[in-house]
């Protein structure tokens, strides 16, 4: 059975807590997971991570947007999503998917979190079109947002260091499909 006929793990957007420190910062030590976000390859403190959270605390008009990803609400983390870059001018934002919990891979938790997420953008927020990034080499996450209906949409060639090498970075969109 693969990852699209399996039924879709249940998973709940929360805010992040302080509590959630701790995960965050093994996962931003964890190769595989910052290489797969394209994450900055410096060590970081467990302070950090607390001030990344305090960073997506309520404001009128947020940019950026950032949702815990639990099983429930009062289960450990799982990964998170972020919406960044918000424009509530033309409508649109940066959409980011981490799966921090290795166990949670190739399960169907990524289309899940992906879903969430495009939902709560164009439902919730009533943005238009959201837009990502993604190392050419990282040919999951590209099966995953070519299925779900991204389309590619640009290359930035060598413009991510991972593994030792400069790689492609491709650039893919979604829009709404009610404007």
């Amino acid at each position: 059975m693969n990852e699209l006929s399996q039924p879709a793990p249940r998973i709940v957007l929360t805010a992040l807590r302080q509590d959630d420190a701790g995960l965050l910062h093994a996962w931003r030590g964890d190769r595989a997971v910052r290489d797969g976000a394209l994450g900055y390859p410096f060590p970081t403190s467990i302070e950090a991570a607390h001030a990344w959270i305090r960073s997506f605390e309520p404001v009128a008009t947020p940019r950026d947007l950032c949702f815990a990803v639990r099983q429930d609400g009062d289960a450990p983390l799982i990964g998170y999503s972020q919406l960044r870059g918000i424009d509530w001018i033309a409508r649109c934002a940066e959409i980011g998917v981490v799966i921090g919990d290795s166990t949670r891979r190739g399960t169907g938790h990524g289309r899940a979190i992906l879903q969430a997420t495009v939902d709560y953008a164009f439902e919730m927020l009533a943005l238009r079109r959201l837009w990502l990034r993604v190392a050419a080499d990282n040919a999951a996450a590209i099966g995953l947002y070519t299925s779900f209906g991204f389309q590619a949409e640009g290359n930035l060639r060598r413009h991510a260091f991972r593994n030792g090498r400069l790689v492609d970075v491709l650039i893919f969109g979604l829009e709404c499909a009610t404007p």
